[in-house]
């Protein structure tokens, strides 16, 4: 394992040395330097932090990525294209984020101010849940969900596919939001205590 300073252009470059692909795991700054570190290394393949739904579906602005670093780092892939090949996971929403504690309990989306336990969707804890239930034509808006395991084993799958395409799709289940509610008033056993505050997704 080798200690990184992303602040450092060197130390990144020296890191990647030798390196074929990268599979970031870090956003922001630090994502941004990667990015232009592994193309000074002519790293061949290049996998942004994303792991969630796909980037044309995502809201504007993106509570998961409140400084629009995301879209800046897929910009910049887009101007390497030529060089780097990239790709985007996407799995849709990680189960752990319901789990108690929440992401940050993993040790997994520490820097996206929404993981801990009940900042993304619902707080099971405390039943109550603010999420878009319809979207603007009045259907029920479903979501993806996929373990953080089952992810990472689809990811080292990826890495023996010849070429890459722009995303790279997998999910465990699919469901509308309302089916997820109902699923937690079930397993709490407290089906009238849930307070549902009915978003409309744009």
């Amino acid at each position: 394992m080798l200690v990184v300073d992303y602040s450092n252009a060197d130390s990144i470059k020296h890191a990647l040395t030798g390196v074929d692909t990268v599979i970031s795991t870090v956003t922001g700054d630090p994502q941004i330097a990667l990015i232009h570190a592994a193309y000074q290394a002519r790293v061949r393949r290049f996998a942004p932090a994303e792991f969630e739904g796909a980037p044309a579906s995502q809201p504007n602005p993106d509570p998961l990525d409140a400084r629009g670093s995301k879209i800046l780092a897929r910009s910049w892939l887009e101007h390497y294209r030529n060089t780097i090949e990239s790709t985007t996971f996407v799995c849709g929403v990680l189960y752990e984020r319901f789990a108690p504690g929440g992401l940050r309990q993993f040790g997994l989306g520490m820097n996206t101010g929404v993981s801990g336990e009940g900042d993304y969707l619902m707080d099971i804890r405390g039943m109550t849940v603010n999420a878009p239930v319809w979207d603007v034509n009045n259907r029920e808006v479903k979501i993806c969900l996929a373990a953080a395991q089952d992810v990472a084993r689809f990811v080292v799958k990826a890495l023996s596919l010849r070429r890459w395409p722009r995303e790279l799709r997998t999910y465990t289940e699919k469901m509308s939001v309302m089916q997820l509610v109902t699923m937690v008033q079930e397993v709490r056993g407290k089906t009238h205590m849930l307070s549902i505050i009915c978003s409309t997704s744009t």
